[in-house]
């Protein structure tokens, strides 16, 4: 699976295993590390122990309750996030589709037709690394990092999409905002979508941005 996202398989009624069909590698073993993080998290009273291997990770389950409760949870949701692709916010849309050779209508269209996966979390909390990046739109990092990219951002680096969570130093490629709030320590848990949920961007006006930005409750997810 280019994506990276594993294969869940049932060895017996309380035994299973997550997959993955890379190669072992650091990335890997980072992206391994923090499924079994969330898996600890969020079911970790329904689990006897949890092994981590080359390509898997092994969960013996109290119960095969237990273990069907986790694979209905792999299903998981789809968030449609609205996303403004227009200026101020799209920087370095411009730049990246003359780079491209396609219209700026056209790299949206590609930005916004892919359903992506929440791979893992890193670099800042609940920043959300996004595989399923059409290949035309693979961009290497910038050489030189902005000092400063706004909270919302949504951004190209490598094969991947992601949203910055917070103001920080960034040296992927902006080509649009999202008005909602991805992280906040007063709602538990802070980010309000998990790793293997899948993720949508839907395109906003500026006017509608304005909008959601004072009232993102406005926003209807479905």
């Amino acid at each position: 699976m280019k994506s990276g996202f594993p294969v869940y398989q049932k060895l017996s009624p309380n035994l299973g295993e997550l997959r993955w069909s890379t190669k072992p590698d650091d990335t890997l073993l980072a992206i391994q590390l923090a499924w079994k993080e969330e898996i600890e998290a969020n079911f970790g009273q329904n689990l006897i122990q949890i092994r981590l291997g080359f390509t898997a990770l092994t969960m013996e389950w109290k119960s095969l309750e237990n273990q069907i409760a986790f694979e209905e949870s792999l299903n998981n949701l789809c968030w449609k996030v609205p996303v403004c692709y227009e200026a101020p916010f799209s920087t370095d849309l411009d730049r990246l589709a003359k780079e491209k050779d396609i219209s700026r209508s056209e790299l949206i269209r590609l930005h916004t037709d892919s359903v992506y996966r929440i791979h893992f979390f890193g670099f800042l909390p609940g920043f959300m690394y996004l595989r399923g990046l059409p290949e035309l739109l693979n961009t290497p990092r910038k050489k030189n990092p902005d000092r400063t990219v706004p909270a919302g951002s949504v951004a190209i680096g490598g094969d991947q999409t992601g949203i910055y969570p917070q103001s920080s130093p960034g040296g992927w490629h902006i080509i649009g905002r999202t008005p909602i709030p991805l992280f906040s320590t007063q709602h538990e848990p802070p980010v309000w979508a998990q790793i293997g949920d899948q993720v949508r961007f839907m395109p906003i006006s500026g006017a509608h941005f304005q909008e959601l930005n004072y009232q993102p409750e406005l926003w209807k997810w479905d």
